[in-house]
C-alpha cells in the first residue's frame, strides 16, 4: 500500500526516479511517465499490479524509463516503511 494522497504519491515517486539519472532524456521519460499515470488516473498501486510498462511505451515513454517506471515502485515503498503484504 502508499500511504497519502495518490497523486502526491505519484509525484514523490517520480522525483525519486530521477533521482537515479543524470541524462535529460531519461529524466525527460520519466516526466512522460509521470505525466500518462496522472492522465490516466492512475495510481502507484495500480501500476505495480499490472505490471505492463508496455502501456507507457505505447503512450511514448520509452521501454527502459518504462520499465524502471513499472518494476521500482516496490522497492521505493520499501523504502519509505510502508510495506505490506501487498507489496513485498
Amino acid at each position: 500500500m502508499v500511504h497519502g494522497l495518490l497523486d502526491v504519491a505519484v509525484e514523490e515517486y517520480t522525483e525519486w526516479q530521477r533521482s537515479w539519472v543524470s541524462n535529460e532524456s531519461f529524466r525527460d521519460n520519466i516526466n512522460k511517465a509521470r505525466d500518462v499515470t496522472l492522465e490516466n488516473c492512475l495510481d502507484l498501486m495500480q501500476i505495480y499490479e499490472d505490471q505492463d510498462p508496455s502501456f507507457f511505451v505505447r503512450h511514448g515513454v520509452k521501454l527502459g524509463a518504462a520499465r524502471r517506471f513499472v518494476r521500482d515502485i516496490g522497492v521505493w515503498v520499501k523504502g519509505r516503511g510502508e510495506v505490506s503484504e501487498t507489496v513485498v
